[in-house]
């Protein structure tokens, strides 16, 4: 039989408070399970998603780090390449820079044998140009003409070199030196060759 409002009301009070409690205690039931826990599983959704973005702002973070490090790097390279690229004559000075080898000759008083510049060796953006030289002098002034092309504002390398046939000259050791110098020549990107697509096979139908 179910309790009425009056029922209620003629009971002693601790069957009240009892009542009450087991009111309340449904409530707070159908309040935990209905409305408390779905809560906690969403805020603990949240958190795993908040936490998964903490982790994503930490990489985007590094990735800017790394970028502002990685432009640093390229700016520098850059550099080092159009300093390099200054620094490989144009065709238009590799006349003047084996005038000036041949000046380095004079300038130490060295007897020029040979003389050859050789045909260049194309190397993608620049050319090799390939020089054989001989000459005859005192070591000193051999010494000295290798100084001078070392000291050439253009790259220029002496590959190899050979002393031979040394000679007393009024006291002085002659030698005959052969060498092997190469310097590099810069080519415009018109003068490179151009890359060839592959041709499609087209059969005409009879």
């Amino acid at each position: 039989m179910a309790l009425t409002f009056q029922d209620i009301q003629g009971l002693p009070f601790y069957k009240k408070f009892l009542i009450l409690l087991a009111v309340l205690g449904v409530l707070f039931g159908l309040f935990y399970y209905f409305i408390y826990m779905p809560k906690l599983d969403e805020v603990a959704s949240l958190r795993a998603q908040l936490r998964q973005l903490d982790q994503q702002v930490i990489q985007k973070r590094k990735l800017v780090r790394n970028l502002r490090q990685f432009r640093k790097e390229f700016a520098l390279l850059k550099k080092k390449y159009d300093e390099s690229l200054r620094q490989l004559p144009n065709k238009e000075m590799i006349d003047k820079i084996l005038m000036d080898i041949a000046r380095f000759e004079r300038k130490e008083s060295l007897e020029s044998i040979l003389f050859k510049p050789k045909k260049e060796i194309k190397a993608g953006f620049y050319a090799i140009v390939p020089v054989q030289i001989q000459i005859r002098g005192t070591y000193h002034q051999i010494g000295n003409f290798f100084v001078d092309i070392v000291n050439l504002p253009r790259i220029v390398n002496i590959k190899s070199f050979k002393l031979s046939k040394p000679k007393d000259v009024n006291g002085e050791v002659v030698l005959t030196a052969d060498c092997a110098i190469e310097t590099y020549r810069y080519i415009p990107e018109s003068e490179r060759p151009k890359k060839k697509g592959r041709r499609k096979n087209v059969h005409k139908k009879k």
